[in-house]
């Protein structure tokens, strides 16, 4: 069962912090190696979801720690997308491929974030901020969202912000164009080409 904690304290040297709960006491110790989907250090007085385990000594200390997922505008962003998106494959029989691509490109650039976040964490090579975002453009923007609200990743950089809003900003503009007869008719010529690329 998930518990609801705040950070209390962090020692970044040391790689261990406290964690409390509603202010009771004991705090409840943890370790660097048991953030889940950390993509940058944990911050005082940060709410997190963990579990309960005990130690080899019996102490209970905090497991599976987690941030919340924040609903913020992106995910609103992608929300309405992908319901536009469900609603014209159902409605006026839009290429169902079009969901089946933009799942696998997600899921693609969903797992480059989630080892770019290993990789901060474990202070290895991080992805580049480039890749991330060809990614983003090629459709995986919807997994860029969801890893933002999942994992956390609060990019600083004003590049970052501005390319992964291009990127979301190239996708709308690409879907609404596929509603334009030239759209319409190269949007069927690439999926044929993919269907025979796949035969």
């Amino acid at each position: 069962m998930s518990i609801v904690g705040k950070i209390e304290q962090w020692d970044e040297r040391k790689g261990y912090g406290f964690i409390s709960v509603d202010r009771q006491a004991p705090r409840i110790l943890f370790h660097l190696s048991d953030l889940s989907g950390y993509s940058q250090k944990p911050r005082l007085n940060e709410r997190v979801h963990f579990t309960l385990a005990k130690d080899a000594h019996g102490s209970f200390v905090a497991k599976h720690i987690e941030r919340p997922m924040v609903f913020g505008f992106p995910i609103a962003v992608m929300v309405w997308f992908v319901t536009i998106l469900a609603s014209s494959v159902w409605l006026i029989e839009y290429p169902a491929v079009s969901l089946l691509y933009y799942a696998l490109v997600s899921t693609v650039t969903y797992v480059f974030y989630l080892y770019d976040s290993s990789a901060m964490v474990d202070g290895q090579t991080r992805v580049p901020e480039l890749l991330l975002h060809l990614l983003a453009i090629m459709g995986g923007w919807i997994g860029a969202t969801i890893a933002q609200g999942t994992l956390r990743r609060e990019p600083s950089s004003f590049s970052y912000q501005w390319g992964f809003w291009i990127s979301v900003a190239i996708n709308i503009s690409v879907y609404a164009w596929t509603f334009t007869p030239e759209g319409e008719k190269t949007l069927h010529e690439w999926i044929s080409a993919l269907q025979l690329s796949v035969s």
